[in-house]
């Protein structure tokens, strides 16, 4: 069943596929559009798969996937705090998906340019630089694109609430960034740039969205993932003059409404800028419903009486927790005897894992802190048979899954244990919730995240960043989701009659933006 939910590129791409027969030619806001949508998310929701194969046999699905793919490769990408690169991660895995449906070899995956990637963590920066399509630029603070004056006024302008007064008059005229910044890659300054046809994804606040407006190289599409109370008017307050944005341009999605257990609901916001593009082909509010889908793509209620949905992710290897095990053993409040691991070896772990599982659920038990065991203790007697968040006291902020749902993972997530498998989740199987490929069986041999290279970099880099990490990361399936409506939705065409104010810079931007559509690490 793992495999299943990671072949949603696939999915994804047969189901975008249907939409298209049905939809055919209309125009933004359209009732044949919502209808369309409409329609293809209903034959969607009864669809029940077995599998999902690949049949491009209808001669328009082949024309058109073959010029998405064109499409895909023509684009240039950059990201704001993606962490470990998951907007680079569903590009890849789309394409992957693209070509499958075709019967194209995998060496057909479009892989634009990845300009350049800002990431404030350490460990995250390393992921940037090993991801196998990674930012040919990896800066590592937003604050240093900042002008000088700027960035020595900004802590007041902020605290005084004075952005929209000062700060938004700056960046409306060109005046608060520059381009350049210490680069972690090359280990030297070098400069933010791509080109006409680029998208920008980001996880963040508001800011670093503004930040990358360069008055001559703005991008054509930014797509934002942010908290689900996010206020989209410092968006339009900011970036209102420049980008279009209203209230079918962002939409609150969670995982568990695609078919995955496990909740993270978060606002999607995509931004077209006004001058590089005419039109979207329809909403974003719209569009990102045909994917919707029952738990496990239809297949869960197969197995509803017998697991809990999220029994899946716990597909970790004996390497891996081990190696936790260890981990958790050797912390400083660890009640596990002389805070040693029980197991001398991994051989000896194998073993007992095999021959007597009681000993390894009790050594994961006894790896816990005091607090820990106290906490489980009180959440197995309120909600027996869950998962359980073990930073979290259940008396005060009880954090847990249900049936279905495996509970949000965020940054500061540390321990979280299942009833059901009498251990904790590990790191590599938390980036499995976020839809990230950490092993490469599960993206068709094909490293797609730097977790999955031949270095084994979930092996070596620490338990706690990893963890964090993919608390921090986007989903990558509805990242994916959003890349593609970025790729197939948005309309370059140069807008006619514009105010005179806006000449030269109209002109401009015609001049950077000739060619085909853009998509990226987000869209066209």
């Amino acid at each position: 069943m793992l495999k299943l939910l990671f072949a949603w590129p696939l999915y994804v791409w047969k189901v975008f596929f249907d939409f298209k027969r049905r939809v055919q030619h209309t125009y933004a806001n359209d009732g044949e559009y919502k209808k369309a949508a409409a329609e293809t998310a209903a034959a969607n929701k009864r669809r029940k798969l077995n599998g999902i194969d690949a049949d491009a046999s209808d001669t328009d699905d082949s024309d058109l996937g073959r010029r998405m793919l064109e499409t895909m490769g023509e684009i240039s990408m950059s990201s704001s705090f993606s962490g470990i690169d998951t907007p680079s991660t569903a590009f890849l895995s789309l394409g992957a998906g693209l070509c499958e449906y075709l019967g194209l070899p995998m060496e057909h995956i479009p892989r634009p340019r990845n300009a350049f990637g800002v990431e404030w963590l350490s460990a995250s920066q390393n992921e940037l630089l090993e991801h196998p399509h990674g930012p040919e630029h990896v800066f590592t603070d937003i604050a240093e694109f900042w002008q000088p004056t700027v960035a020595a006024r900004l802590p007041a302008i902020m605290e005084s609430g004075q952005t929209d007064a000062i700060l938004a008059p700056l960046i409306r005229q060109g005046k608060a960034v520059k381009r350049e910044a210490f680069c972690v890659r090359h280990q030297k300054l070098c400069q933010a740039r791509f080109s006409s046809k680029a998208v920008e994804v980001e996880f963040s606040m508001y800011v670093p969205c503004v930040i990358f407006c360069f008055d001559d190289s703005m991008e054509s599409v930014v797509v934002q993932e942010n908290v689900e109370g996010f206020d989209s008017s410092q968006l339009q307050k900011l970036l209102g003059h420049l980008y279009h944005l209203d209230w079918t341009d962002a939409a609150l999605l969670s995982p568990d409404q695609y078919g995955w257990p496990v909740a993270r609901v978060r606002k999607w916001s995509i931004l077209r800028h006004k001058y590089k593009t005419s039109a979207w082909a329809g909403p974003w509010n719209i569009f990102c419903r045909i994917f919707q889908s029952e738990m496990w793509f239809g297949k869960y209620t197969d197995f509803a009486s017998a697991v809990p949905a999220w029994d899946l992710f716990f597909s970790g290897s004996l390497q891996e927790m081990y190696d936790e095990l260890k981990w958790a053993s050797r912390r400083p409040e660890s009640k596990a005897p002389n805070r040693q691991c029980c197991f001398a070896n991994f051989e000896d772990f194998c073993k007992a894992y095999e021959q007597e599982p009681a000993k390894v659920q009790n050594a994961f038990y006894a790896a816990l802190t005091e607090t820990e065991q106290a906490f489980l203790l009180s959440y197995q007697q309120q909600i027996p048979g869950q998962a359980y968040s073990l930073n979290q006291n259940p008396e005060v902020t009880a954090t847990c899954s249900n049936q279905k749902n495996l509970h949000t993972l965020i940054k500061n997530t540390t321990l979280i244990w299942s009833d059901v498998h009498h251990r904790w989740l590990l790191a590599g199987e938390a980036m499995l919730a976020q839809a990230i490929p950490a092993w490469k069986d599960l993206s068709q041999g094909i490293p797609m995240t730097s977790f999955a290279t031949e270095n084994d970099k979930c092996a070596q880099s620490s338990r706690s960043a990893r963890i964090g990490q993919a608390g921090n990361a986007m989903h990558c399936m509805i990242c994916g989701i959003a890349l593609l409506y970025a790729v197939a939705e948005v309309r370059l065409q140069a807008v006619k009659g514009l105010p005179v104010g806006l000449q030269n810079l109209c002109s401009r931007l015609r001049a950077s933006s000739a060619g085909p559509r853009h998509s990226s690490a987000s869209q066209p």
